[in-house]
């Protein structure tokens, strides 16, 4: 167990019974805590990820950060976005019209008055993969 300390420290310029290193029961009982709790939880993650389960979706919101008056037309800074739905496993598009419609929604505020309006889309050609930044 002693050989199992991670944490033991060298000695400076000499041994002590032939080792250059202290090491003791207690510090390789935690330093084998460590590595069962570090795999454990690596091997319930990996599951959890081949499996597809439990996905893990970040949402955040800063109130305040723009004010309402301010505007940004997207088509002057070249914005563009897009989006897709892939199967897990083969990571095939998943657009199948009897399952899948997609419908993009432009809703406005102005005052107490909420409207909304229908925006044009379309699947993304070879032209529209060129105009977004490329992946690292």
């Amino acid at each position: 167990m002693k050989g199992l300390d991670g944490f033991g420290k060298e000695l400076p310029a000499f041994n002590l019974r032939g080792e250059t290193r202290i090491t003791t029961v207690v510090g390789g009982l935690a330093t084998l805590c460590v590595v069962v709790l570090t795999f454990s939880y690596a091997a319930l993650k990996m599951i959890e990820l081949a499996a597809g389960k439990n996905p893990t979706i970040n949402d955040s919101k800063i109130d305040g950060f723009f004010a309402t008056s301010e505007t940004v037309n997207f088509n002057e800074i070249n914005w563009n976005m897009a989006f897709s739905i892939e199967n897990m496993e083969s990571r095939d598009a998943i657009n199948d019209p009897r399952y899948v419609k997609w419908i993009v929604r432009l809703y406005e505020k102005h005052g107490e008055v909420l409207s909304e309006r229908l925006l044009p889309f379309h699947s993304c050609t070879a032209e529209d993969y060129e105009k977004f930044y490329p992946l690292s």
